[in-house]
């Protein structure tokens, strides 16, 4: 990999997961021969998974979809969390037929498989993170960004953005609004409208992908009073755990659309 190009640091990062994935599917292959059905279909399942997760390596986890798929998948395997990922997957408009079909095979290795396809999907892993929540990443997902959400806990970096730009009640409303992305709790009034809904990126305003393939939530942040809902969002990349805000509600022709809060360098 590194003779091909690839930075230190993506070889670190694959190596690492190969071998959190490997000690996975070892541990839920403990028992060497498999007397019940039920211990088969989890044996057979778990093979399903692993030949998913080796068609990632070690070219597709360098980029960030590869990489978060591998990294969703063992941390759904480990807390217990398939039936409800399947279900956040069904809901989706637009899956494709194959991958349909793969996750409701009767086969547990197809279904094992298929699962890894999808994940690799960006707005079916954007949708899955958005469910099973911050916490979960928090504890799990390291990322392409160094430590995952848990290394950028604190105080949002006001070198990148200026308390002096925004008022201290608009400072404390966006505080607010960080610490229940990052609690994976939900406000309570009409900030909790469409919380968490996709951010398509259409005009390319942030890094990555746009349209289906763009890895963004969307969250209000409290506006003032009398002003319905406000021109305030915060952005959060599900992938890197990178955070942003406008107070323009997406930029004008004088003001920048994002300010980088939290994440990235």
């Amino acid at each position: 990999m590194l003779d091909s190009g690839f930075k230190p640091e993506d070889v670190s990062r694959v190596l690492n997961l190969e071998s959190n994935a490997q000690a996975i599917i070892r541990g839920g292959l403990d028992q060497a021969i498999c007397n019940t059905p039920a211990c088969k279909d989890k044996a057979d399942y778990l093979v399903g998974i692993s030949k998913g997760l080796a068609k990632l390596t070690p070219t597709g986890l360098a980029s960030g979809t590869g990489f978060a798929a591998y990294a969703l998948t063992t941390s759904i395997i480990q807390e217990g969390l398939v039936d409800t990922v399947f279900a956040v997957i069904f809901s989706l408009e637009e899956l494709p037929a194959n991958l349909s079909v793969g996750l409701r095979s009767n086969d547990p290795k197809i279904r094992g498989e298929s699962l890894v396809d999808a994940l690799s999907i960006t707005a079916v892993a954007t949708a899955v993170a958005a469910k099973i929540g911050p916490r979960l990443l928090d504890a799990i997902f390291t990322g392409p960004v160094s430590g995952g959400l848990r290394a950028q806990r604190g105080h949002i970096n006001v070198e990148q953005l200026s308390w002096g730009s925004i008022t201290r009640g608009e400072q404390r409303a966006l505080e607010d609004t960080v610490a229940h992305i990052e609690a994976g709790t939900v406000p309570v009034g009409p900030t909790a409208f469409r919380w968490g809904i996709p951010f398509y990126n259409k005009d390319g305003d942030l890094p990555g992908g746009k349209f289906a393939n763009s890895p963004y939530l969307e969250y209000r942040v409290a506006p003032q009073q009398g002003s319905g809902a406000g021109p305030y969002r915060v952005v959060v990349n599900s992938l890197t755990g990178e955070i942003y805000y406008t107070w323009t509600h997406y930029g004008d022709n004088g003001v920048p659309a994002f300010v980088r809060v939290k994440g990235g360098n």
